[in-house]
């Protein structure tokens, strides 16, 4: 759906205006003849070959009636209005499973996208779709459609039974040739969008340049702002580093766009889940070839993503402690000293995945660090020694930071704080290898489950089936769990409403990987059935607190 909602920004960021040709007599429209080269200008293609199954899985993703009538397509000209719009009277001529192709082309120095879908029933001479005006001038001796009920609909013309909606009309006659023939070709129930890399360089990567400084220029200054109005520096971390951090790496990928050998994408369903796949291939000895091998000989994170704790709501797997230090030390800027770097560089550093889990249910949550390799819970007690991770995590817990670090005892148990009814619990944890640290806020009178004793992630069927769905060997990992996000923040806030109801919702996960192999990346984006509406539920509540 992603993929759906990204072309149809394209489509209305490259809206024009459109003349009409006079009204003139004309012959019969003849069969376009199609094009297998694609035009210049080209910047992707975009073809769904079956769609009948496409429209069902769809469907089949949404829990609630009202998120499906908004995101999914029902059927192929429908598909068409949400992408570029399409007057009524044309829509309803298009066959519901019409296989669908469009391109994605610069015309005329602007941004345009075409797509073409074949129609079944039209008719000949200069009246071919009933309830539809015709004009003379179309490529290949057809049509253009107008809909006298709407106006201002996106250009549209009949070309034999090919009908092509567009942006503009000269994108529509750059591309129909080849849309003629991206249309006829045989597949799968799957979305495909094959992008050209070079033209994809050119076009993007200064729009992207530009965003990335504007967007960094925006936060900078409104963490100038905070700062002014609070008189002090934020005791959590930087922002102002962080952001020029974030913008720089960024930049630092963006330029990485020229040396893009191949791109592609894809979206298709299988049974109830969604799977979004994104795959590059780099010039051979390129930077971005380089960068890649480099990512190559990191570890699997595999089995630390399916050690995380069932009721887990945000994770981050990562391949090596590096990444994860780099993190930490940027962010507090120079609230680390030398020997804190050292000790967070011991605690965290080295190779072997981690993990940053954030979880709860109805009666508290946790945040639980997680490393593979190491050896007993030294790495544990070396992190609870920095100051500036006690302040992160009395912060969480809503308690003041202790002064000395909490020791652990022989059962790996100790306590970071304690304020009123409330206590904040550290249990550390080890099993195959893995060593996890986890702080559990609860209500003394009723004590939680600690995460450590939690079930795996890997237990629940929904989360097995999308961790299983991911690439390998796998890079990096990121978990979502709407519903149990509201429960998790209960750690710092007993603001949020329906934190129990939430937590006894059946999980409906959100998982990112990636892997890497030689010179080639994939991001995959799994969705399970329900979990864009646990969203919509979850960003709904974040916006009532905010505005209470």
């Amino acid at each position: 759906m992603k993929a759906l909602l990204f072309l149809s920004l394209v489509s209305f960021a490259a809206a024009c205006g459109k003349d009409e040709p006079a009204a003139l007599e004309a012959p019969a429209p003849t069969r376009v003849v199609a094009d297998p080269k694609a035009p210049d200008g080209t910047l992707a293609t975009i073809s769904l070959a079956d769609p009948g199954p496409f429209y069902a899985g769809a469907a089949s993703l949404f829990e609630t009636e009202l998120v499906r009538s908004i995101v999914a397509p029902a059927n192929s000209g429908d598909a068409l209005d949400r992408l570029v719009g399409v007057a009524p009277q044309v829509k309803k001529h298009v066959p519901a499973n019409a296989p669908i192709a469009g391109l994605v082309l610069e015309a005329e120095g602007r941004l345009g996208v075409v797509y073409a879908v074949r129609l079944d029933r039209v008719a000949e001479g200069v009246a071919p779709l009933p309830g539809v005006e015709v004009r003379p001038g179309a490529p290949a001796d057809g049509f253009w459609l107008l809909d006298p009920s709407a106006p201002n609909a996106a250009p549209m013309a009949l070309v034999g039974d090919l009908l092509l909606v567009g942006t503009a009309r000269e994108a529509i006659e750059q591309a129909h040739a080849h849309l003629a023939h991206l249309v006829d070709q045989k597949g799968d129930a799957t979305l495909r969008i094959d992008f050209v890399p070079e033209a994809l360089a050119r076009r993007l990567r200064p729009v992207l340049e530009d965003v990335v400084r504007a967007l960094a220029q925006d936060a900078l200054a409104d963490a100038a702002r905070a700062r002014a109005e609070k008189g002090r520096a934020p005791e959590l971390g930087e922002p102002e580093t962080i952001v020029t951090s974030a913008r720089d790496e960024t930049l630092e990928l963006v330029a990485l766009l020229p040396d893009l050998e191949a791109l592609g994408a894809t979206l298709r369903f299988e049974g109830d889940m969604a799977r979004f796949d994104a795959v590059l291939t780099a010039k051979p000895g390129s930077p971005l070839a380089d960068k890649l091998a480099h990512e190559a000989s990191r570890g699997d994170v595999r089995g630390l993503l399916r050690a995380l704790p069932e009721d887990a709501a945000l994770a981050v797997v990562v391949s090596t402690g590096d990444r994860l230090v780099d993190a930490l030390e940027g962010a507090a800027a120079a609230r680390l000293g030398e020997a804190d770097r050292a000790r967070l560089e011991t605690a965290l550093g080295g190779e072997g995945a981690r993990s940053v889990a954030l979880g709860g249910d109805a009666e508290g949550g946790f945040l639980q660090i997680a490393r593979e390799g190491g050896e007993g819970r030294g790495w544990a007690e070396t992190l609870l020694s920095i100051a500036h991770v006690r302040t992160l995590l009395s912060a969480l817990a809503a308690c003041p930071s202790p002064k000395a670090a909490p020791k652990l005892d022989a059962s790996g148990a100790g306590t970071l704080c304690a304020t009123g009814a409330a206590k904040s619990s550290l249990a550390h944890r080890e099993e195959a290898g893995r060593r996890a640290l986890t702080l559990a806020t609860a209500e003394a009178k009723s004590p939680r489950k600690r995460a450590p004793e939690s079930a795996p992630l890997a237990d629940k069927a929904d989360a097995a089936r999308a961790i299983a769905a991911l690439g390998e060997p796998l890079r990096f990992a990121i978990y979502l769990e709407s519903s149990r996000v509201l429960p998790s923040l209960a750690i710092a806030s007993k603001r949020l409403e329906l934190k129990a109801l939430a937590s006894q919702l059946s999980p409906r996960p959100l998982l990112v990987g990636g892997t890497v192999e030689g010179s080639r990346a994939e991001v995959t984006l799994v969705l399970t059935r329900g979990a864009i509406d646990r969203t919509a539920l979850l960003l709904g509540e974040l916006g009532r607190v905010v505005a209470d």
